[in-house]
């Protein structure tokens, strides 16, 4: 499941720079 950990972690990180878009 670490992997998916991970991609959980980098998806916030792409929600965070696109804040509107995550929003969306």
């Amino acid at each position: 499941m670490a992997a998916a950990r991970s991609s959980s972690s980098a998806f916030a990180d792409v929600c965070s720079s696109l804040n509107e878009t995550c929003k969306s």
